[in-house]
């Protein structure tokens, strides 16, 4: 959805949202964004990204992946960041992030009774700050859908690496 038909709370604290279509001769293989936070300097958020089911395994997500990832260091930010969840379906793609310098990070909220990771990645070499932001405005379009994360979860959460 264009941030212009964002409610306004949803929009307060979003700096630059830039979007792209991935194509190939064939069509549409997948998606890719960079949003900021207004009070983030030096970071940028991967936002909405993904690639079409029958493009899988090819080779595409990594390549839209490190795309993004220069197109943000080309702009100047210092990290790239996103947000998922530990649900399976997201497995793959959480592997690929880590394949590609991104460093997990548990927090303490949960989007659809799952719980959230960030991953972060420096974009000038070294390791990423972790994140201490606010997350309710880095999962903007989330909205009511987060929670926080009870204290038997929290200590029983892992994060792969």
């Amino acid at each position: 959805m264009p941030r212009a038909l964002w409610p306004p709370s949803l929009r307060a604290g979003i700096g630059e949202v830039r979007y792209f279509v991935a194509t190939t001769a064939s069509g549409v293989v997948g998606l890719t964004g960079i949003y900021t936070l207004t009070d983030e300097a030096g970071d940028a958020w991967l936002g909405w990204y993904g690639v079409d089911e029958r493009m899988r395994g090819r080779g595409y997500g990594r390549a839209l992946l490190e795309t993004t990832t220069a197109l943000a260091r080309d702009a100047g930010y210092r990290t790239l960041r996103l947000w998922t969840t530990d649900h399976p379906n997201f497995a793959v793609a959480s592997r690929l992030y880590e394949i590609c310098d991104f460093v997990p990070q548990a927090i303490e909220v949960d989007y659809l009774g799952r719980p959230v990771l960030i991953y972060s990645r420096a974009l000038n070499g070294g390791s990423p700050s972790p994140f201490e932001g606010s997350i309710a405005k880095a999962m903007a379009g989330a909205g009511s859908r987060t929670a926080p994360t009870t204290s038997n979860e929290r200590s029983t959460r892992r994060v792969r690496g």
